[in-house]
């Protein structure tokens, strides 16, 4: 796969280096943006709209984490949160309503036919976050059609499937949800998990991700329990071979 936006590496999360990735890749995108071709401009689109999709999880774990704290340090919590709603509040919430906007001028330029399965992606992650699952539904199978060989790409698609699958017996209620609905949840966690085991070496990261995104959705159980593991003991592996290095 290419070097885009879309595959870039995480290497911190400090507000920072987020807040230089954010306006680095407004510089890099800007000129396919403004191209004369429709897939140049598409391809533009799509990977801003992954960058700010990426900020929008980063900004929510930078919340969750402000918001723990042992109880000595309770104190330190409502500083930590006025920091936050000048910092990563504005950026998290600017990517969040500006990503939906990007992904759908992705369509506009080229329709799913012309994207590729990495750009149907991006794209099912953003509608889930605005809770449209239907097209979230229909962009991965979009995606599945255009036969896609990264590895990562088909996990992230099985795995959101899956999450999608979910939200909707929840939202429906299992007793009014068809069995087979059930079944295709089970069929999707399973072959997330098998693309997670095929990650772990040729790229970890994306496998943790995957492994982490499972447990929540068999949480509770052996499976959920057995994805946490794992993905803690890559996570480990990982953090020694940093420490290696350095």
């Amino acid at each position: 796969m290419e070097s885009t936006t879309y595959n870039l590496g995480w290497k911190e999360n400090s507000f920072l280096s987020t807040l230089l990735l954010f306006i680095k890749s407004i510089v890099k995108e800007w000129k396919k943006i403004n191209s004369l071709f429709a897939q140049e401009r598409a391809s533009g689109y799509s990977d801003l709209s992954s960058v700010y999709n990426n900020i929008t999880d980063v900004a929510f774990e930078q919340l969750k984490a402000k918001l723990k704290a042992p109880w000595w340090l309770l104190w330190l919590v409502p500083l930590k949160l006025a920091v936050y709603s000048v910092t990563w509040l504005p950026l998290g919430l600017w990517c969040y309503l500006r990503m939906g906007a990007l992904s759908s001028k992705v369509v506009n330029n080229i329709h799913y036919f012309g994207m590729s399965a990495e750009q149907c992606d991006v794209r099912q992650k953003i509608l889930r976050k605005h809770s449209n699952l239907q097209e979230a539904k229909r962009c991965i199978k979009m995606a599945f059609e255009k036969k896609p060989k990264d590895t990562s790409t088909k996990g992230l698609l099985y795995v959101g499937l899956a999450e999608v699958y979910q939200a909707e017996i929840e939202y429906h209620g299992p007793e009014d949800i068809p069995y087979k609905a059930i079944q295709k949840l089970e069929y999707n966690i399973q072959a997330a998990l098998a693309k997670a085991y095929e990650l772990e070496k040729i790229n970890p990261l994306q496998a943790i991700q995957i492994y982490r995104r499972c447990a929540q959705l068999t949480e509770g159980n052996d499976i959920g329990e057995q994805c946490l593991v794992k993905a803690n003991e890559l996570a480990k592996k990982l953090e020694a071979l940093k420490l290696k290095a350095a």
